[in-house]
């Protein structure tokens, strides 16, 4: 059973904690053990996007602490931006090799939840209900830094889509051709 910290990134916390959750609860229905560690903060990402380094270097190796490889196998968030600012960035913050190994590494072991349930768990469906049109966005984050890619119909793939989409939209995740997309449900 992998070891799983769930990261919800500042805005979700505010704007709807429901999603943090809703993710929580969706990882431990695949078997993970998950925690919630309450030192968690903000990415770092609004600060970085502004150019203050300086300001989200502090953010950065408090995450890298907070989510210490030793108690978690994963990090998990269910935003591709956050991910994107950790994965991609957080070395840029560091000053000098350890520093720069301790951000490196943290990277490497966090990943968007859809990324993780699809590319660590295996997952190949999720199916779910919601009686309401909804819109999916298909954010630059995803698309730039985490390799999100469209299938022919221009369908979103699943590799940074939320799996909640399968929840909130009349629709299901499925795997086709080796990828997963979100599909219309015709029923």
């Amino acid at each position: 059973m992998p070891r799983v910290a769930l990261f919800v990134p500042c805005y979700v916390d505010y704007l709807a904690p429901q999603v943090g959750l809703a993710t929580g609860e969706l990882l431990e229905a695949y078997g993970c053990e998950v925690d919630f560690p309450e030192a968690q903060a903000c990415c770092g990402q609004p600060m970085a996007n502004l150019g203050c380094h300086a300001d989200a270097r502090p953010l950065a190796l408090r995450f890298a602490k907070v989510f210490d490889a030793a108690r978690y196998d994963h990090v998990v968030a269910p935003s591709g931006s956050c991910v994107a600012m950790v994965r991609h960035h957080y070395r840029e913050l560091a000053r000098g090799p350890r520093e720069r190994e301790a951000l490196g590494e943290i990277g490497c072991r966090t990943s968007e939840l859809c990324e993780f349930l699809v590319d660590v768990l295996g997952v190949e469906t999720i199916e779910g209900r919601y009686p309401h049109r909804v819109g999916l966005h298909h954010g630059c984050h995803g698309l730039r830094s985490l390799a999100a890619t469209y299938n022919d119909w221009g369908r979103r793939e699943a590799h940074v889509a939320h799996a909640q989409a399968a929840e909130a939209g009349k629709a299901r995740l499925r795997r086709r051709r080796g990828t997963m997309v979100l599909e219309e449900d015709a029923t």
